[in-house]
């Protein structure tokens, strides 16, 4: 789904900056509370792109935490971006998972696949003024980033869905 583009062509310069620090203050929480990877879920962050796993921390929440007021909680709705169903969110190195998808190894794939990119990009600021672009120009589903995180995702189910999850590539 495309948005309104008359409204964030408008608002773009300014929710940028807000979403910005509203991230950055949901990545220190995130650092904080959260717990850091297992091994096999650094080796998965590895195979995801990340150069460094060691830093991030998972947040197991009942709900993902979602922008509540003013023109940044207004974008948030009109791009449909975090809703009730949204299962996880990365915030540079701080991932929120829903506590009813922690077992979910692709999920945190996709998400690592998205601190790979923040990573690449130079951090929040850089990952959320494309981020936030695409999806207000093509649509969340159509972003380049968020088609990279899906596409990269799939190979890895694939992958391990062809060799079992416990049984070695090669013998």
């Amino acid at each position: 789904m495309v948005v309104n583009m008359e409204f964030f062509e408008e608002q773009l310069s300014q929710i940028i900056p807000l979403a910005v620090k509203w991230a950055q203050e949901g990545e220190c929480f995130a650092l904080e509370d959260g717990r850091p990877l297992e091994p096999d879920e650094q080796e998965d962050a590895h195979q995801a792109g990340v150069l460094y796993p060691e830093n991030i921390r998972i947040c197991f929440v009942r709900d993902i935490p979602r922008p509540v007021k003013g023109v940044l909680a207004e974008a948030n709705q009109s791009l449909n971006f975090i809703t009730d169903t949204t299962a996880g969110l990365t915030l540079n190195y701080g991932i929120f998972i829903k506590r009813s998808c922690q077992n979910d190894r692709y999920l945190y794939f996709h998400e690592f696949v998205h601190v790979s990119q923040y990573e690449s990009l130079g951090g929040i600021t850089q990952f959320l003024n494309r981020y936030l672009r695409e999806c207000v120009e093509q649509g969340y589903e159509n972003s380049a980033l968020e088609n990279e995180a899906v596409k990269k995702t799939e190979k890895f189910k694939n992958q391990h869905e062809t060799n079992g999850p416990n049984e070695p590539e090669e013998f």
